[in-house]
This record gives structure tokens, C-alpha cells and sequence, in this order.
């Protein structure tokens, strides 16, 4: 499977009763002209989303699209009973992306959606989720994440589902917020603990303050048996590039 044709995120998509133009037909083929039908698939999960981000526009109207496609993939839910496309195992990021959207997405989140100049690893880009496609040895990430929640004033805390073989720290661990400082950096740092090759593990990294959840996606393979000559060029590329 091409690891880089998987999705930002998932949406509501099947039997969701559409609203139709009174002059459409059902169908290319049916010259009826109906008032409504139920339509399914990725062509109603693309409304939802629209909406959704015209909601957040609508508030915040200087928000870039980066910004915006932050505080969804951030906000999103994860369902451990949808199962991947074309096989029968729970689903992964590479099936739904960073997760199932809110369709009431709560505004007092922090996001991160910048891209630094002169980055020259994939993974250090200041994107929602952090994908490491060829961890050979212990490395450290950066990410800068901005409180954008009318209460100038929080604390979060960050935990950390680890994937399977690798050691990760989040620091610091808390990050505060204040009405003087609105933006935070934090690293993340990334160890293999097992020998492995071409098979990606999951996690997450969640910060919360107490009502608010911040979840990135982290996706890693361990790449710890490769020799010089087999090893890939590309050192890791985010989940939803």
C-alpha cells in the first residue's frame, strides 16, 4: 500500500440524507426530479467537513488553512471497532488519517500548523502529526503549538501512547500558557528499543488540560536491521503530508 495516498482525516459518510436542487435528478440516468435523497460515501463526508470548517472560519476569520486543518486533525475522535478498507483489522492513520472528525469542533484548542524555514527532515515540520518512517537511532522533535482559546491563562499536561519498540519522551511535560505567552514549543524524543524493519507502529501524543483533549497522531517504524545499502533515503514524512 502507498503509505503517502492516506487521508487527512474521516467524516460521517454513510446513510446520510442529503439535501438535493429540486431540478436534480436521483440519478444520469432517471429524468425524475426529486426534493431530497440518501446519498453515501466520501461525497457526503466532504459537506461535513466544509461546514465544519466554515464554522471555525466564521470565528475566526484570520485563521490561515493550515490553521484550520490543525485545530480538526487535533480535535478529532478515535474508534477502535472501524475496520480498514479491503481487510478485516482495526483500522490505523493510514486508513482514517488522524482520526473521525467532531462535527462540533471546540475552539479553545491549541494548534500548530507553521512550517519552519531551512527544516531538512520531513518529520520536523510543524504539522498535527508526527510520522518517522526510518528510525535507525535515538532523534528529537520539535513542535511549536499555540493556545487559541479565549482564556489566555492554561495548563496542559502531556501523556504519550507509545508505539510498539519505541522508548518516547515528551518535554517539558507541562506546558503553561499565558495572556504574555501564547505559543510554547515542546521536543519529542523518539528511541527504538527493538530489532524490526518495514512494519510502522502507532500512537499518540495528548495534551489536556482538565476538559480539553490535543491528540497528535504518532506513527513510526523502527528500521533497526537494514544494512548501509538497503536503507531509504527518506527519513520519515508526516501522516497526512
Amino acid at each position: 500500500m502507498n503509505k503517502q495516498s492516506q487521508p487527512d482525516i474521516t467524516a460521517p459518510g454513510v446513510t446520510i440524507l442529503a439535501a438535493w436542487p429540486t431540478e436534480t435528478p436521483p440519478t444520469l440516468f432517471d429524468k425524475r426530479t426529486v426534493k431530497w435523497n440518501f446519498q453515501a460515501g466520501t461525497s457526503m463526508s466532504c459537506p461535513h467537513v466544509s461546514g465544519v470548517i466554515s464554522l471555525i472560519k466564521s470565528l475566526h476569520p484570520d485563521w490561515s488553512p493550515a490553521a484550520l486543518k490543525s485545530a480538526i486533525l487535533t480535535t478529532d475522535t478515535t474508534h477502535d471497532t472501524i475496520l480498514g478498507g479491503g481487510h478485516m483489522k482495526v483500522s490505523d492513520p493510514f486508513d482514517i488519517g488522524a482520526g473521525h472528525i467532531r462535527r462540533i469542533v471546540s475552539l479553545s484548542k491549541i494548534s500548530s500548523a507553521t512550517c519552519p524555514k531551512g527544516s531538512k527532515k520531513a518529520y520536523n515540520i510543524n504539522f498535527p502529526s508526527i510520522m518517522v518512517s526510518n528510525l535507525q537511532s535515538q532523534i528529537t522533535i520539535k513542535r511549536t503549538v499555540r493556545n487559541v482559546s479565549i482564556k489566555k491563562t492554561a495548563i496542559y499536561f502531556a501523556s504519550v501512547v507509545k508505539p510498539h519498540g519505541v522508548e518516547v519522551s515528551v518535554w517539558p511535560s507541562v506546558l503553561i500558557f499565558s495572556y504574555f505567552k501564547d505559543e510554547l514549543s515542546y521536543y519529542v524524543t523518539l528511541t527504538p528499543t527493538k530489532k524490526s524493519q518495514e512494519r510502522f507502529n502507532f500512537g499518540e501524543i495528548i495534551l489536556f488540560d482538565g476538559f480539553h483533549f490535543v491528540r497528535s497522531p504518532l506513527i513510526v517504524r523502527v528500521n533497526t536491521t537494514c544494512t548501509s545499502s538497503t536503507i531509504s533515503a527518506d527519513t520519515g514524512n508526516d501522516v497526512a503530508n
